[in-house]
């Protein structure tokens, strides 16, 4: 079983889905507020809650765009060292400013380039900055297990949607994580890690998957087809929990080189 492939599949759908929730709520604007830049709490909810503001405003909107993009630091942060994501974002969210109608075209950018950005971008960042963001995403896998499939959704998009954004960032945890995302992006740029080497890899996972084996059976084999169409979704769940938890319960650096290491063989182009 290819492992590498396993975590990076199941990480770029879950920081896809993720991150086009947080960002795109944390451009919109609320009818009420009037203020600048108005964090909302997820994507999804916005359509009801008027994402852009009234026609009134739409000129001064798309005129200041970049101001208020740039007003976050996560943005800056993408600007700097992934000028190409952040001018695709950036041009996405001027139109759908605009027009309402562009919504779903700003959302499908995000969940695309960011989810990009972060999955290659994890195969440098350093232990400070990718292991406390690996420990967000088991807690918010934890939290989605009680709702349905919205676990595997929020891991799997690809394979039958992502879960309502709702349930993807509390209310008021909108900062912090755009904070996390613009640690780990930085970081990989300024301060990069070492990642395993491919015998480092093989001695840590072997007692990780043995105990995965042992718990879980012969259904470990579903993580290598998520789309398989005898798929456990609640179980595909626990099992990507376990091995990421597993992961984290090593020394923090053994557990950092062992995710850059599972994480550089798959990701996509260079970081700079």
């Amino acid at each position: 079983m290819n492992w590498s492939s396993i975590v990076f599949a199941s990480l770029g759908g879950a920081l896809g889905a993720l991150f086009g929730a947080l960002i795109g709520g944390a451009l919109s604007r609320g009818r009420e507020s009037r203020t600048p830049f108005t964090v909302c709490v997820v994507l999804g909810a916005l359509v009801g809650g008027q994402f852009i503001g009234p026609r009134l405003y739409k000129w001064n909107e798309v005129r200041t765009a970049e101001a208020t993009l740039l007003e976050k630091r996560a943005f800056r942060v993408l600007k700097k060292y992934e000028p190409a994501a952040y001018a695709k974002v950036l041009a996405e969210y001027k139109l759908a400013v605009n027009d309402e109608s562009r919504l779903s075209h700003f959302t499908g950018t995000v969940m695309t380039e960011v989810g990009d950005v972060v999955s290659r971008r994890m195969a440098t960042a350093s232990d400070d900055a990718l292991l406390p963001f690996m420990q967000e995403i088991i807690e918010k896998l934890r939290r989605l297990q009680p709702n349905g499939d919205s676990c595997f959704r929020f891991l799997f998009p690809q394979v039958s949607g992502a879960p309502d954004p709702t349930l993807l960032v509390e209310k008021g945890s909108e900062d912090h994580m755009l904070d996390e995302l613009a640690n780990l992006i930085s970081s990989s740029a300024e301060d990069p890690g070492r990642p395993a080497t491919q015998e480092q890899i093989q001695n840590r996972l072997v007692p990780i998957v043995t105990d995965l084996q042992a718990q879980y059976g012969d259904a470990l084999a579903m993580m290598s087809n998520p789309a398989g169409p005898r798929v456990d979704r609640a179980k595909m769940c626990s099992m990507t929990i376990s091995l990421y938890d597993r992961i984290l319960r090593l020394p923090p650096s053994e557990a950092g080189s062992l995710m850059r290491g599972l994480t550089q063989s798959q990701a996509k182009g260079a970081t700079g």
